[in-house]
């Protein structure tokens, strides 16, 4: 704001100058002075001049008086430039003296990195020594493992001994009752001779569920553990020793039900049966069948229902009943229930139930509807236990 107020006092008193020096030279010139004898008009032009000087005189005054800094430009322009060059002096001294500590700094970085990878190796050689020590650590620990190991081992070698020398005695006893089970057998094959039979062809000599979908080796423990029952159940029909090895399977038949067992899904039931018809003190030679194990009926499904007209009091009632269970067997067959072997039925009924439905049947007048339904559930397993149903024909269960 200073400048502003000094830029328009210069030019206020500028213009007045300027006019003054106007008006005074015009009225020199009407009147035609003259000073120091000069013509009226070089006396105008001398004021007008004058007047100039005066305007750029005034305005140095005022700026010197004014402005330390005109003052200084006008009067002290040595002194700055002598001042200049102490600071320019200064600075570059200034600046040789930066260079001289950077370097110094750089050697102090140089020095503290190489004290940084003292100080890494340093940590380097202390971890590699305490991994060291954590190995001869871990050695002392296995070297103590295997002296435990040793003792238990010599310990458990000395147990075995024990028990070799019991076995010993128990073998001893095992060859006696050995000998006298060949004694067994040689009467058994004396009476095959004979021709007893102790079991017939096809038949069921053991039968039960095993889980399927295991894979393989879950699969052959599940089987070997059916076989050893089996085995066990054959020996006590035959009145062997459940530990005596008595059925016979070959070794591909096993296998190839392993893989089936392993394949399938669910639970499966599996039979072992005879392939042949069996002497008493032979091998027991068999075959393996296996299907899913599943619920064909539930308890109390309808299995089978007929309308049937017959003479009541008469053969007929009791022929008209077989032949109604013959149909509940083939259709309990055909919806997956596995037959007995031996007699191809699967249907069980007690005596007594076919007579109450006989005596049911004639005391309606022979003209009735028979319904066979599921006492139980039923598997394809069997058997299927039936319940018998007999109303009028054409009568509607509510």
């Amino acid at each position: 704001m200073l400048g502003v107020r000094l830029i328009l006092i210069l030019a206020v008193m500028g213009g007045l100058i300027a006019f003054l020096g106007d008006k005074l030279g015009s009225k020199i010139g009407k009147k035609r002075m003259r000073l120091f004898g000069l013509r009226p008009h070089d006396t105008s032009v001398l004021m007008t001049v004058v007047s100039g000087i005066l305007v750029a005189s005034v305005t140095m005054g005022v700026l010197t008086v004014t402005s330390k800094q005109v003052r200084t430009a006008l009067f002290g322009m040595k002194q700055l430039q002598a001042e200049l060059q102490t600071l320019t002096e200064n600075r570059e001294k200034a600046n040789r003296e930066i260079s001289a500590q950077s370097e110094t700094i750089q050697q102090l970085d140089d020095q503290i990195a190489g004290a940084r990878e003292e100080l890494a190796r340093a940590e380097e050689e202390k971890a590699s020594a305490r991994a060291q020590m954590e190995e001869a650590r871990r050695d002392l620990s296995r070297m103590q493992a295997q002296y435990d190991e040793a003792s238990r081992r010599l310990a458990d070698a000395e147990a075995q001994a024990k028990q070799a020398e019991a076995a010993k005695e128990q073998l001893q006893k095992d060859v006696s009752g050995l000998e006298k089970q060949a004694e067994a057998l040689r009467k058994n094959i004396i009476a095959v001779r004979e021709g007893d039979v102790a079991f017939r062809s096809g038949e069921i000599l053991y039968a039960g569920t095993l889980r399927a979908g295991l894979g393989l080796d879950k699969s052959r423990e599940e089987l070997e553990g059916f076989l050893n029952a089996a085995n066990a159940a054959v020996a006590r029909q035959i009145g062997a020793q459940a530990n005596v090895p008595v059925i016979w399977l070959s070794r591909q038949s096993v296998d190839e039900m392993t893989a089936h067992l392993s394949s399938s899904k669910g639970v499966a039931y599996v039979r072992l049966c005879a392939a042949g018809n069996i002497l008493r003190g032979e091998v027991v030679v068999s075959r393996l069948e296996m299907t899913e194990s599943r619920i064909v009926y539930a308890e109390g499904t309808t299995i089978l229902e007929q309308d049937i007209t017959v003479k009541p009091n008469s053969e007929e009632v009791d022929l008209a009943l077989m032949a109604f269970l013959k149909d509940v067997n083939r259709v309990a067959q055909e919806a997956g229930v596995i037959p007995d072997p031996l007699t191809g039925k699967v249907g069980v009924i007690s005596s007594g139930d076919l007579a109450a439905a006989s005596e049911r049947i004639s005391s309606l007048g022979g003209h009735v509807r028979i319904t066979a339904k599921a006492l139980h559930e039923v598997t394809v397993a069997g058997p299927v236990t039936l319940r018998i149903e007999i109303r009028p024909e054409g009568e509607t269960r509510l």
